[in-house]
């Protein structure tokens, strides 16, 4: 077990797999625009590929999502700081807020068309997620910075029951918040993000 001040105790064992659920901070509905859903597909891509960890199912929903994951190499809290992380960053930079650092080596937060594409240009799919959001909403939209509620809740599977019983109730999580049905964004819809259990 790893104890991290402020945070839950967090049992780790790299044979585990997990359950965990994340919110949005405020619980802010903001994966009704599908630009976002979109990156968050392509964030869990890229963790996926860095982390090395191995992904059973996911639900997204309009305020949080649902991941069913064996950690692997990392432990579960790497792998979740590091998608929170990198998904808010690059939320954030489709929003049109940026952090940068000038000249003198000071933090610069900025909102502005220029500074906006030089902070893309390393990475063609956040430029490109904002172009579109941009023709939908304009520079002068009215989108808070993107956050994550602080910490996440966790799971760890219990045999092969616990297993199946948490899969369905993850990549069927959609029909409990009326969400369309036919909700693009679960596992069911992404089987080449999937390892076998």
């Amino acid at each position: 077990m790893s104890l991290h001040r402020g945070s839950q105790k967090r049992f780790y064992d790299e044979e585990l797999s997990y359950v965990v659920t994340v919110n949005t901070g405020k619980k802010l509905p903001f994966f009704k625009e599908r630009t976002f859903c979109d990156l968050w597909i392509e964030e869990l891509r890229l963790c996926k590929k860095l982390k090395k960890f191995e992904l059973y199912g996911f639900c997204l929903s309009y305020d949080h999502f649902h991941v069913m994951l064996n950690p692997r190499e990392a432990n579960v809290s790497e792998v979740i700081r590091s998608f929170k992380t990198n998904f808010s960053r690059n939320a954030n930079r489709i929003l049109g807020f940026f952090e940068m650092i000038n000249k003198k080596g000071v933090l610069v937060k900025a909102r502005s068309r220029d500074l906006a594409f030089r902070a893309l240009d390393d990475f063609e799919i956040v430029k490109n997620l904002r172009k579109k959001f941009i023709r939908k909403y304009g520079k002068d939209h009215d989108f808070p910075k993107f956050k994550w509620q602080k910490s996440f809740h966790d799971h760890f599977l219990r045999g092969e029951q616990d297993f199946q019983n948490q899969l369905n109730y993850v990549i069927y999580n959609y029909t409990k918040h009326n969400l369309p049905k036919i909700w693009e964004y679960t596992s069911l819809n992404f089987p080449e993000l999937l390892d076998e259990a």
